[in-house]
């Protein structure tokens, strides 16, 4: 009768330095995978831009954007009905939360204000004027260029709407730090059209 060969037995000894020498090396060239990287967004105006006129009480909100951008991970899109989400470049905070921060913040330094009302607020809650903004997009775009699209309303403080408009805004983008910069400026241009609005409200 033939009998197979027999395979050589293998020291375990042996066996464990070879692993613990595969497991070294992979330590020294690093990790394999990308390293996530965190971006904010900022204030983008200058307060010492705000004009004179009295302190205003202002309600901001609701504010919205899209359900598509309600994700940690950066959105970019590539073609009219395609979006690409960035695995490593994501938001330090909600985005939503982050755009309300930076609005408030812009208006303040533009007008001045005395505060700012978040909503929602309570019924018969004193305020000059409410904000509300629909944020349609706000992403780097094929062309390069990052844009915010928006419908947003002024009310008084009764909740009746004075005005609302459609503004559209763009900035060239880049990098994920460039279209983080790129996108609070943008924030910026639209808190500088809705100051500008509320003044010329406010002083017929």
């Amino acid at each position: 009768m033939n009998r197979r060969p027999s395979l050589p037995v293998v020291p375990l000894a042996v066996l464990l330095a070879a692993l613990l020498t595969a497991h070294g090396c992979s330590l020294l060239r690093g990790p394999s995978q990308q390293p996530t990287q965190f971006y904010v967004l900022t204030g983008a105006v200058d307060r010492s831009a705000a004009p004179d006129g009295r302190k205003l009480v202002l309600g901001l909100g609701p504010v919205t954007l899209p359900s598509y951008l309600d994700r940690p991970e950066m959105v970019s899109r590539v073609e009219s009905n395609q979006l690409w989400f960035d695995e490593y470049n994501r938001w330090g905070e909600p985005l939503k939360a982050n755009v309300l921060r930076v609005l408030a913040g812009d208006l303040d330094a533009l007008l001045n204000l005395e505060r700012v009302v978040s909503y929602p607020w309570y019924r018969g809650t004193p305020m000059s004027y409410s904000v509300a903004v629909a944020i349609s997009r706000l992403e780097p775009q094929p062309s390069g260029e990052v844009e915010l699209s928006a419908r947003w309303g002024i009310g008084d403080g009764e909740g009746t709407v004075l005005t609302s408009r459609e503004s559209r805004f763009t900035r060239p983008g880049g990098s994920p730090a460039q279209n983080a910069a790129a996108m609070s400026d943008l924030v910026g241009d639209l808190s500088t059209e809705i100051a500008t609005a509320l003044r010329a409200l406010d002083h017929p």
